[in-house]
């Protein structure tokens, strides 16, 4: 959202859930195999449709209901042959490789036309609300799952629209 406001550099960090461990991706498979395997439930998945990054149950729930499945179809490196399945296990290149492609294709367009990425994504943000009002209601009634919060898209769209409003003023 500050890419595309115009703000080309600034520092937010990595959150809880977007946080990565490359030395954990660069170690030996055969040390991988020797840790325990608890613990895996609540890693979290990127969902790039939604802008959001929801824990595993969350993420293997959405992706299980067929209505919902077609919206997280992912071409990148990452998912292009495996497909849905699996994506969780793919987690962290998958984060990586959409993260990397949304930012590379945001400063291109900021790049080109400024108030095209504004508008784009003002658009973005608004399908991923739209969807995530689908998700709440398919995935919450169907398996009794509680939902993941996703005001922080409304938060995003309130900033855009706050500073496309002077625009839309007559001078």
């Amino acid at each position: 959202v500050l890419q595309a406001l115009g703000v080309p550099v600034f520092d937010s960090g990595l959150g809880e859930a977007e946080s990565f461990n490359l030395a954990g991706v660069e170690r030996e498979a055969r040390s991988r195999s020797r840790r325990s395997k608890r613990g895996g439930g609540r890693k979290p998945v990127y969902l790039e449709p939604l802008k959001t990054t929801v824990v595993r149950p969350m993420a293997e729930a959405i992706l299980d209901e067929r209505s919902l499945r077609a919206h997280f179809v992912c071409d990148l490196p990452c998912c292009r042959d495996a497909g849905f399945e699996g994506l969780v296990t793919r987690r962290r290149e998958h984060f990586l490789r959409t993260r990397h492609h949304e930012v590379e294709t945001l400063a291109a367009t900021v790049q080109a036309a400024p108030a095209l990425a504004l508008e784009q994504m003002h658009e973005q943000l608004r399908s991923a609300r739209e969807l995530a009002t689908r998700v709440a209601r398919v995935v919450g009634a169907r398996n009794g799952i509680q939902p993941p919060d996703f005001s922080h898209l409304d938060r995003w769209l309130n900033v855009i629209a706050r500073v496309e409003a002077p625009a839309a003023l007559p001078s």
